[in-house]
């Protein structure tokens, strides 16, 4: 299984569809609402083929 397919069942829930795109809408609404800027992302990081990250939580 592939990690945003994990990410998508912990948000959405097991078993319940999601998509990439909802998910890649989800974490552009979230970046609108902290101000983070997609292209230079200081909040919610995207790791390419892995998922997301972000660094305040992760303590980094």
């Amino acid at each position: 299984m592939a990690i945003y397919e994990t990410l998508m069942g912990r948000v959405w829930g097991e078993g319940d569809g999601g998509n990439l795109e909802a998910l890649r809408s989800a974490v552009a609404k979230l970046r609108r609402k902290l101000g983070d800027d997609a292209g230079k992302p200081r909040y919610v990081i995207g790791v390419r083929g892995l998922g997301y990250h972000m660094p305040e939580a992760d303590g980094a």
